[in-house]
């Protein structure tokens, strides 16, 4: 039965009926964490799901206590640098930056940074490349302007090192020169982004 609801819940999000996705998500915890009690990866999943469900209806407090208690628990079966810890991570920056909690928005990125890199045994990897660029753009939005540029000579360092021309690509190309202009007004901070191989 749990699985069934959760699967016309997918739908419903997908169509973006979100208050009615909410509440069948809430009826499939209700009988999983009954089932299966608290921890279960089902359980977990489906707490992921509410929390992405808070986060899109703009109810970023609820989205965040989610997110974290999710984390706790994933952290706790499936290990700190498991692939699903650094997904809610992510998300969890996400909502903080749509709240417009900068601080702790960066904060969520460069652990979720941090965790990537240990799972992936790799600081080069381009995964690495959408999380800088996504610090950057906090830390812009933060008014931190230096930081921003070199999250996102980092990501550009990634995504060249990788020969990756795509989207990702041309979108951290857009947002260095937008950066690059803004750097350009302080005192002597010009040319401090390359989009030649320098780095």
């Amino acid at each position: 039965v749990a699985a069934i609801l959760g699967n016309i819940g997918n739908c419903h999000k997908e169509m973006k009926n979100y208050d009615e996705a909410y509440n069948i998500y809430q009826k499939v915890l209700r009988i999983e964490s009954l089932h299966f009690g608290l921890g279960h990866p089902e359980v977990i999943v489906t707490m992921h799901n509410i929390a992405m469900i808070e986060k899109c209806r703009g109810n970023f407090e609820e989205a965040i206590s989610l997110y974290c208690e999710v984390l706790t628990l994933q952290r706790s079966r499936l290990g700190p640098t498991h692939e699903s810890v650094t997904v809610t991570s992510s998300c969890l920056a996400d909502v903080y930056e749509i709240s417009g909690d900068y601080e702790s928005a960066i904060a969520a990125y460069k652990e979720t940074i941090s965790l990537r890199c240990q799972a992936l045994n790799s600081s080069l990897h381009p995964d690495l490349g959408v999380l800088y660029h996504s610090c950057a753009m906090v830390h812009a939005k933060n008014q931190d302007i230096e930081n921003a540029a070199s999250y996102l000579r980092k990501a550009m360092r990634l995504y060249e090192h990788n020969k990756i021309n795509n989207e990702p690509y041309l979108n951290a190309q857009r947002d260095a020169a937008d950066i690059h202009a803004k750097l350009a007004l302080l005192p002597g901070k010009v040319n401090v982004i390359s989009h030649k191989r320098s780095f």
